[in-house]
């Protein structure tokens, strides 16, 4: 999760409202920066009020997003799912804060899922090594709580235990081979899909829009 709780969707929605302060940075890698913390400084400096900013977010801007993600919860692993509330529950917000976006309930049993969303579909994800605080990212840090990554792109699901891509990207940091490195706000590195094949366990989803239906692939 990012190191200031500001969700994927609202810094969406605040890039697009204030499209200006990123006039130097190319649409097509908006999707790879946090921006967190610029976010954080340039509230604190505006003292603007952002009190239902999420739930505002979420009906304006990414309401398809979220649906189809549900969809995939129930449809492919018949879970109930529940999007952490960090405004209104301490025990939610320690668990934001560890790295869990959402709590999938199935057979009386929990799992913990951090989400990756982009707008579009990439040949490569990224995995954030380092923050700007110099803390370790959420993609190495074995302190976080999540079982399960989901990296969403538009219709298409990959699916990753956190704890076998974690080993994965500590490993390939350690032999520094063909790393591509990208600095946004915080250190991180792109592998390719391809790579990621080769090497860890994913398992694909495509949406079929014909059948209202998620299929593996």
């Amino acid at each position: 999760m990012l190191s200031i709780e500001i969700d994927v969707l609202e810094q969406q929605q605040f890039v697009r409202e204030n499209r200006e302060l990123f006039a130097d940075i190319d649409d097509d890698l908006l999707e790879f920066f946090d921006f967190s913390e610029v976010i954080y400084t340039y509230r604190k400096k505006h003292k603007r009020n952002y009190k239902d900013f999420n739930a505002m977010l979420e009906v304006e801007s990414n309401q398809d997003t979220r649906e189809l993600i549900n969809l995939f919860y129930s449809q492919v692993w018949n879970a109930g799912s529940a999007i952490l509330d960090y405004d209104n529950s301490q025990s939610e917000r320690y668990l934001q804060i560890k790295g869990v976006d959402v709590i999938l309930t199935k057979d009386n049993n929990k799992y913990y899922v951090q989400e990756k969303i982009t707008r579009k579909r990439y040949d490569s994800l990224m995995f954030e090594y380092r923050k700007s605080s110099g803390k370790a990212g959420w993609a190495v840090d074995e302190n976080e709580l999540a079982d399960i990554l989901i990296y969403y792109q538009p219709n298409r699901v990959f699916i990753f235990s956190m704890r076998a891509v974690r080993n994965y990207v500590i490993k390939k940091l350690e032999d520094d081979i063909d790393v591509r490195y990208l600095t946004t706000d915080n250190e991180n590195i792109l592998i390719s899909i391809k790579e990621l094949k080769n090497n860890v366990k994913i398992i694909e989803y495509e949406f079929n829009t014909d059948e209202k239906a998620w299929k593996r692939k």
